[in-house]
Protein backbone atom coordinates (compact mmCIF):
# COMPACT_ATOMS: atom_id res chain seq x y z
CA UNK A 1 0.00 0.00 0.00
CA UNK A 2 3.11 2.47 0.63
CA UNK A 3 4.58 1.79 -2.67
CA UNK A 4 1.15 2.44 -4.25
CA UNK A 5 0.72 5.63 -2.43
CA UNK A 6 3.74 6.86 -3.34
CA UNK A 7 3.47 5.98 -7.11
CA UNK A 8 0.20 8.01 -6.80
CA UNK A 9 1.79 10.88 -4.85
CA UNK A 10 4.44 11.06 -7.87
CA UNK A 11 1.90 10.90 -10.08
CA UNK A 12 -0.02 13.99 -8.49
CA UNK A 13 3.57 16.04 -7.79
CA UNK A 14 3.73 15.39 -11.80
CA UNK A 15 0.39 16.78 -12.75
CA UNK A 16 1.38 19.98 -10.79
CA UNK A 17 4.69 20.01 -12.10
CA UNK A 18 2.59 20.00 -15.57
CA UNK A 19 1.59 24.33 -14.91
CA UNK A 20 5.20 25.13 -14.94
CA UNK A 21 6.50 26.37 -18.03
CA UNK A 22 9.27 23.91 -19.75
CA UNK A 23 12.66 25.08 -20.88
CA UNK A 24 14.15 23.20 -23.16
CA UNK A 25 18.09 23.64 -24.24
CA UNK A 26 19.55 21.99 -27.08
CA UNK A 27 23.39 21.94 -28.46
CA UNK A 28 24.12 20.08 -31.64
CA UNK A 29 26.68 19.79 -34.68
CA UNK A 30 25.09 19.44 -37.74
CA UNK A 31 28.02 18.26 -39.82
CA UNK A 32 26.20 18.11 -43.17
CA UNK A 33 25.22 21.48 -43.45
CA UNK A 34 26.90 23.14 -46.25
CA UNK A 35 28.43 25.91 -44.65
CA UNK A 36 30.48 25.31 -42.05
CA UNK A 37 30.05 28.44 -39.59
CA UNK A 38 26.06 27.06 -39.53
CA UNK A 39 27.05 23.61 -38.89
CA UNK A 40 27.38 23.91 -34.83
CA UNK A 41 23.59 25.12 -33.38
CA UNK A 42 22.65 25.98 -30.13
CA UNK A 43 18.61 26.38 -29.24
CA UNK A 44 16.52 27.34 -26.52
CA UNK A 45 12.86 26.56 -26.78
CA UNK A 46 9.84 27.70 -24.37
CA UNK A 47 6.93 25.80 -23.86
CA UNK A 48 3.86 27.62 -21.92
CA UNK A 49 1.04 25.86 -20.48
CA UNK A 50 -2.07 27.50 -21.64
CA UNK A 51 -4.79 24.27 -21.50
CA UNK A 52 -5.25 25.14 -17.86
CA UNK A 53 -8.77 22.93 -17.87
CA UNK A 54 -6.61 20.16 -19.11
CA UNK A 55 -4.18 20.32 -16.39
CA UNK A 56 -6.05 21.07 -13.92
CA UNK A 57 -8.42 18.21 -14.34
CA UNK A 58 -5.30 16.03 -14.35
CA UNK A 59 -4.16 17.23 -10.93
CA UNK A 60 -7.85 16.35 -9.73
CA UNK A 61 -7.59 12.64 -11.10
CA UNK A 62 -4.05 12.13 -9.58
CA UNK A 63 -5.76 13.61 -6.85
CA UNK A 64 -8.50 11.22 -7.04
CA UNK A 65 -6.15 8.19 -7.24
CA UNK A 66 -4.39 9.61 -4.41
CA UNK A 67 -7.30 9.56 -2.10
CA UNK A 68 -9.09 6.30 -3.50
CA UNK A 69 -5.41 4.25 -2.50
CA UNK A 70 -6.09 5.76 0.83
CA UNK A 71 -9.56 4.73 0.78
CA UNK A 72 -8.46 0.84 -0.10
CA UNK A 73 -5.97 0.61 2.35
CA UNK A 74 -7.82 1.78 4.97
CA UNK A 75 -10.71 -0.72 4.20
CA UNK A 76 -8.06 -3.78 3.98
CA UNK A 77 -7.24 -2.91 7.83
CA UNK A 78 -10.60 -2.72 8.53
CA UNK A 79 -10.95 -6.14 6.77
CA UNK A 80 -7.82 -7.86 8.64
CA UNK A 81 -9.17 -6.12 11.91
CA UNK A 82 -12.43 -8.09 10.96
CA UNK A 83 -10.77 -11.15 9.97
CA UNK A 84 -8.93 -11.16 12.83
CA UNK A 85 -11.78 -10.41 15.48
CA UNK A 86 -13.58 -13.06 14.21
CA UNK A 87 -10.99 -15.88 14.50
CA UNK A 88 -10.20 -14.55 17.99
CA UNK A 89 -14.03 -15.22 18.52
CA UNK A 90 -13.60 -18.41 16.74
CA UNK A 91 -11.04 -19.21 19.13
CA UNK A 92 -12.38 -18.95 22.10
CA UNK A 93 -15.98 -20.08 21.62
CA UNK A 94 -14.00 -23.68 20.08
CA UNK A 95 -12.05 -23.11 23.21
CA UNK A 96 -15.56 -22.98 25.89
CA UNK A 97 -17.08 -26.14 23.74
CA UNK A 98 -13.70 -28.07 24.35
CA UNK A 99 -14.09 -27.24 28.21
CA UNK A 100 -17.57 -28.42 28.45
CA UNK A 101 -17.02 -31.22 27.03
CA UNK A 102 -14.12 -32.53 28.90
CA UNK A 103 -15.16 -30.97 32.23
CA UNK A 104 -18.62 -31.70 31.85
CA UNK A 105 -20.42 -33.57 28.82
CA UNK A 106 -18.13 -36.55 28.94
CA UNK A 107 -17.53 -37.20 32.71
CA UNK A 108 -21.18 -37.16 33.05
CA UNK A 109 -21.39 -39.49 30.29
CA UNK A 110 -19.10 -41.90 32.00
CA UNK A 111 -20.90 -41.77 34.89
CA UNK A 112 -24.44 -42.62 33.65
CA UNK A 113 -22.47 -45.94 31.98
CA UNK A 114 -21.04 -46.85 35.27
CA UNK A 115 -24.47 -46.58 36.85
CA UNK A 116 -25.74 -48.43 33.76
CA UNK A 117 -23.20 -50.88 33.92
CA UNK A 118 -24.14 -51.40 37.74
CA UNK A 119 -27.38 -51.79 37.02
CA UNK A 120 -27.21 -54.73 34.37
CA UNK A 121 -24.58 -56.34 36.71
CA UNK A 122 -27.33 -56.54 39.10
CA UNK A 123 -30.44 -57.63 37.13
CA UNK A 124 -31.79 -53.59 36.99
CA UNK A 125 -31.21 -53.29 33.33
CA UNK A 126 -31.44 -54.81 30.31
CA UNK A 127 -28.90 -54.82 27.48
CA UNK A 128 -30.58 -52.71 25.44
CA UNK A 129 -29.85 -49.87 27.88
CA UNK A 130 -26.15 -50.46 28.57
CA UNK A 131 -25.45 -51.11 24.53
CA UNK A 132 -27.52 -47.33 24.22
CA UNK A 133 -25.36 -45.95 26.94
CA UNK A 134 -21.58 -47.24 25.49
CA UNK A 135 -23.12 -45.77 22.38
CA UNK A 136 -23.39 -42.35 23.94
CA UNK A 137 -20.20 -42.76 25.52
CA UNK A 138 -18.31 -43.35 21.84
CA UNK A 139 -20.63 -40.86 20.62
CA UNK A 140 -19.36 -38.09 23.46
CA UNK A 141 -15.55 -38.57 22.66
CA UNK A 142 -16.29 -38.50 18.65
CA UNK A 143 -17.99 -34.70 19.43
CA UNK A 144 -14.64 -33.93 21.54
CA UNK A 145 -12.50 -34.85 19.27
CA UNK A 146 -14.22 -33.24 16.97
CA UNK A 147 -14.58 -29.92 18.89
CA UNK A 148 -10.67 -30.57 19.63
CA UNK A 149 -10.06 -30.59 15.57
CA UNK A 150 -12.85 -27.54 15.81
CA UNK A 151 -10.60 -25.61 17.89
CA UNK A 152 -6.81 -26.14 15.84
CA UNK A 153 -8.77 -25.00 13.06
CA UNK A 154 -9.71 -22.13 14.80
CA UNK A 155 -6.20 -21.46 15.97
CA UNK A 156 -4.99 -21.94 12.40
CA UNK A 157 -7.65 -19.73 11.18
CA UNK A 158 -6.46 -17.37 14.16
CA UNK A 159 -2.63 -17.29 12.75
CA UNK A 160 -3.41 -16.58 9.50
CA UNK A 161 -5.37 -13.33 9.72
CA UNK A 162 -2.58 -12.31 11.79
CA UNK A 163 0.02 -13.65 9.43
CA UNK A 164 1.52 -16.06 11.22
CA UNK A 165 2.61 -19.19 8.99
CA UNK A 166 2.84 -22.45 10.08
CA UNK A 167 5.93 -23.15 12.22
CA UNK A 168 7.29 -25.87 9.16
CA UNK A 169 7.21 -22.81 6.93
CA UNK A 170 9.34 -20.48 9.46
CA UNK A 171 11.63 -23.42 9.52
CA UNK A 172 12.10 -23.50 6.25
CA UNK A 173 12.33 -19.44 5.50
CA UNK A 174 15.03 -19.15 8.46
CA UNK A 175 17.29 -22.18 6.49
Amino acid sequence: WAAQRDERDAILSLARRQRLPEFTFMARYDRFMNEREWRPQIGLSLNLPIQLGRIGASVREARAGLEQIDYRRKAAEVQVAFEVESALAQVQETEHEVHIMEEEVLPATERAIRAIRAGYENNRSDFLTLLNAERDLARARLELYAAKVGHLQALADMDRAVGVGPPEASKEAQE
